[in-house]
């Protein structure tokens, strides 16, 4: 099973998600609002992109935003590029987009195409919202 115990989904202590559940109970488009998948991928290699998933939630009673990034590769950090290219979202270009779970001042910022890189350390997940 990809997500074990003692990995950064099910641990307790600072960087768990337990750590963040309040957090994101306030962010309204993690938890209803319309989901649109952004990025996907088929590759699971050494491919500087293998394992990741993403998806965009919006909406949720208002305006709210929210880009959820998965790696499911065990073996190295993957970056959300294709054929050269950043994956394309929504968020308007020059958004500044917050990860809610990593430290803070951790930010990836929409580039003039509407596209954004980012990378995922293996079996982790990111979320950004707008600054």
């Amino acid at each position: 099973h990809v997500f074990k115990r003692g990995r950064v989904f099910f641990t307790a202590g600072d960087d768990g998600f337990a750590a963040h559940a309040v957090e994101f109970r306030q962010q309204a488009p993690l938890r209803r609002g319309d989901q649109n998948v952004v990025f996907s991928t088929p590759r699971v290699g050494d491919e500087e992109e293998a394992g990741i998933f993403a998806y965009e939630r919006t909406g949720g009673g208002g305006s709210g935003y929210a880009l959820v990034v998965l790696n499911t590769n065990p073996r190295h950090a993957s970056t959300t590029v294709a054929a050269g290219r950043g994956m394309a979202v929504t968020a308007a270009p020059g958004s500044t987009l917050v990860d809610v779970l990593g430290p803070e001042g951790d930010a990836a910022t929409v580039e003039g195409d509407g596209t954004v890189r980012v990378t995922v350390p293996p079996l982790s997940a990111r979320i950004f919202v707008p600054r």
